[in-house]
C-alpha cells in the first residue's frame, strides 16, 4: 500500500491520467485491499498528510517538543540510530508545524481518487494504528500503541510558545546537520525529509 499509493499519486502529479492503465489498475488495487489507503504505514500518512492528502490527525504524533526534553533521559531522541533520529527530526517539524502542501484541483481529484467516500466524511483519527497487512513486518505492540495515545493527549494540549521554541531547535539542528555534510545529509531518506523542511522553510 504504501508503493502503490506514493507511486500512483506521484504519477498523477507527472501527468499522467487516471483511466491510464497504470493508474487505473494500482486505484484498483489500492481499492480491494482491507482499510485501503487509510491503511497506509506510518511514513505514507505523512507524507500524504504533507500533501494534504490525509489528515494530520491521523498520523501518529512525534512532537518536536520531545528534542527539548534532557538528554540523560533514556528514550530521548538523540539517542536513536543516526538515521532514525534525523527522519524523526524533520518529521517533527513538518508534523508539529502542520505543513499543507496546496496541489490546486489535482489535490481535490487525488482525494477523490485514493478514497472510497467523501475525503470531508473520513475519521482519519480513527486509522491512526491500522496498518495494512501486505505492509507489515512486525505488529507495533501495545506499548508503542499506549505511548503513541499518550503523545497523541499531549498534542491536544501543546503550549503555542513551546511549540514555537521546539520548533525553531529542530530548524537549527536541521540547518546544522546540512551544513556539516555539505548538503548531502546522511542518507537520501532523511535526506528527502529535511528537503521538503528546507522547501518549506526557504
Amino acid at each position: 500500500v504504501f508503493t502503490t499509493a506514493l507511486a500512483y499519486v506521484a504519477l498523477r502529479l507527472l501527468g499522467v491520467p487516471p483511466d491510464d492503465p497504470l493508474a487505473a489498475s494500482a486505484r484498483r488495487w489500492l481499492r480491494s485491499r482491507p482499510g485501503g489507503v487509510l491503511a497506509i504505514p506510518t511514513w505514507g500518512k505523512v507524507w500524504l498528510a504533507l500533501l494534504d492528502l490525509y489528515g494530520w490527525e491521523g498520523t501518529n504524533p512525534f512532537p518536536p517538543e520531545l528534542f527539548l526534553l534532557p538528554e540523560w533521559l533514556p528514550l530521548h531522541p538523540v539517542r536513536f540510530y543516526c538515521h532514525t533520529r534525523y527522519i524523526y527530526l524533520a518529521i517533527a517539524s513538518l508534523q508539529g508545524g502542520r505543513f499543507r502542501a496546496r496541489l490546486g484541483p489535482i489535490g481535490d481529484e487525488l482525494r477523490a481518487e485514493l478514497y472510497d467516500r467523501p475525503y470531508g466524511s473520513i475519521d482519519f483519527a480513527a486509522h491512526r494504528h491500522d496498518v495494512a497487512e501486505s505492509d507489515l513486518h512486525v505488529r507495533p505492540g501495545p506499548l508503542l500503541r499506549a505511548a503513541y495515545d499518550a503523545l497523541r493527549r499531549l498534542e491536544r494540549h501543546r503550549i503555542p510558545s513551546l511549540r514555537a521554541r521546539a520548533l525553531a531547535f529542530c530548524h537549527d539542528r536541521i540547518v546544522h546537520e546540512q551544513r556539516r555534510t555539505r548538503y548531502l545529509a546522511l542518507s537520501p531518506v532523511n535526506g528527502l525529509g529535511v528537503f521538503v523542511f528546507a522547501a518549506v522553510n526557504a
